[in-house]
């Protein structure tokens, strides 16, 4: 018989009722043994309790309302609803779409819309990527606002976001990127320093436990970064600037004991100018990085900036430095792509086919360089060089309107008929309007034996588009049928069509 330490009472030991203490051995009773291990906290307890701690403390420390970040948080989400008004679905937004609402594009940015760095930040591909990105801020953000002050966290929070879409900039600005993330980085890297340098009025241990969580979550994160379709630079450039500017951002909240009226908001001047110094610093570094990443892209800035004035029509204001710069880089994938582009919209066929094979040559499988050699191989009525161009974009991009109109075209103009018009109808599922598509279509049909339909469909691609060469091709229509010629605007072209019909370019988006 041994006596139990807890209570004295007397009871036979058996397995279990030792409990090593002190160097020395000694027993309890199954009763008050069981009570011990009840009273012992689990993993689960022992986090919940410190997390109750951590709130309380905070709440003793900085009672105020992170305002701020609540503004960040529904700005944010207005915008995606001002993106689904506009056009995109609520699991993704397309590039084009992006860019026009204010999306970070090397082309335009580079070219002068600088802007579009901070604009950039509101505007998410999806509401998965705007969950993601508002849940992380409401926990950093109110964070790092109550601790940093108001001021001192949007300063930080605009100024790695800033610094993220820079060297997003510099590292690949070919890329259409948007989304909160890169300043959400920012504030987690900015928690790191902030709370590693003690400039806070937390605990060591609560301040030690969010360390831990921070680093969990950027590592995390970190790993997911490295999958496709994540701008890892972005992330990148917040954190690595979310840890500098916290360094040297003041020390916002004293110990309540310290303070001569307990408020965690309370703001001195010398503070607030020091803040306002280092908000004055930030924006002269990104103007400064700005003018670098500008000056480093070089020739390459001027190319990505060509590309959407050759698709707004500006060919020959880009088209004398392009063949300048391509002299100087015959190995530049991207600098003969886009000459070959510029010479295309010009109507140089034979320069633009010459300069898309160079392009597709040096960077061989680019859907975007294929599909516009497709094209510019459409124009020499090279229809059988042009067709396995499309095809292969296509295998790349089943949903490539425009590489499947000239896969259309392709087919009608080498006597397959039934397959063109099969990709024709395929095509306006998509372009209901599409004028060479209701062509296409119409000159398959005809040759098929449907006669009726093929004309009603060259009349449809007329009406939609009533340009010269759809009219002489619909007179062409008219004659081969043996049909009187009638137009809407009751004109009749001088001479019909007697070659091959011409295309219309498709172009990428």
């Amino acid at each position: 018989m041994v006596t139990c330490e807890i209570c004295g009472k007397s009871f036979e030991p058996g397995f279990g009722a030792e409990n090593i203490s002190g160097g020395s051995t000694a027993f309890k009773c199954p009763e008050c043994a069981a009570k011990s291990l009840d009273a012992t906290p689990t993993a689960r307890q022992s986090r919940r309790h410190a997390d109750a701690q951590f709130t309380a403390e905070l709440s003793r420390v900085a009672p105020g309302q992170p305002l701020i970040t609540y503004a960040l948080i529904f700005a944010c989400t207005a915008v995606f609803l001002l993106e689904v008004v506009k056009g995109a679905g609520l699991a993704t937004m397309s590039p084009d779409l992006a860019i026009k609402l204010g999306a970070n594009y090397g082309p335009l940015t580079l070219a002068g819309q600088w802007w579009r760095m901070f604009t950039s930040m509101f505007l998410h591909f999806g509401v998965i990527h705007l969950f993601m990105n508002m849940w992380c801020l409401l926990f950093l953000g109110a964070l790092a606002e109550r601790l940093m002050g108001r001021a001192a966290f949007l300063v930080l929070y605009v100024a790695t976001g800033l610094f993220g879409s820079l060297l997003s900039l510099a590292v690949h600005p070919q890329l259409v990127s948007a989304g909160a993330s890169g300043a959400v980085f920012g504030v987690a890297g900015g928690l790191v320093t902030y709370l590693g340098l003690q400039k806070t009025p937390l605990t060591f241990a609560s301040a030690k436990n969010q360390l831990g969580r921070l680093a969990l979550f950027l590592g995390i994160n970190f790993f997911y970064s490295l999958g496709p379709g994540i701008d890892m630079m972005d992330h990148a450039g917040g954190v690595a600037s979310g840890l500098v500017i916290a360094a040297v951002l003041p020390r916002f909240l004293e110990a309540p004991s310290a303070q001569a009226i307990p408020s965690p908001f309370r703001q001195e001047s010398s503070r607030n100018q020091r803040v306002a110094a280092i908000g004055v610093a930030c924006a002269i570094a990104i103007v400064i990085g700005a003018v670098g990443v500008r000056r480093v892209q070089g020739d390459n800035a001027f190319v990505l900036g060509s590309l959407p004035q050759i698709d707004a029509g500006h060919s020959a204001d880009v088209l004398p430095r392009l063949k300048i710069i391509a002299a100087k880089e015959p190995d530049d994938a991207l600098v003969h792509f886009a000459l070959g582009f510029a010479e295309l919209k010009t109507d140089d066929i034979a320069d633009a086919v010459l300069e898309l094979s160079h392009a597709d040559t040096l960077s061989p499988g680019d859907a975007e360089t294929e599909q516009i050699l497709g094209a510019a191989l459409l124009g020499q009525n090279s229809y059988d060089a042009a067709m396995p161009k499309f095809q292969d974009v296509l295998k790349q991009q089943p949903n490539n309107a425009h590489a499947r109109l000239g896969l259309a075209e392709c087919l009608v103009n080498t006597d397959q008929f039934q397959q063109a018009a099969d990709q024709a109808r395929q095509v306006l599922t998509v372009l209901p309007n599409e004028s060479e598509a209701h062509a296409v279509l119409g000159q398959a049909e005809i040759r098929l034996g449907s006669v009726d339909d093929g004309i009603h469909e060259m009349e449809t691609a007329y009406q939609l588009e009533p340009s010269d060469d759809l009219k002489a091709r619909l007179l062409a229509a008219y004659m081969a049928t043996g049909r009187s010629p009638h137009f809407a605007d009751g004109q009749t072209p001088q001479q019909p069509a007697t070659s091959s019909p011409a295309t219309k370019t498709p172009t990428s988006h």
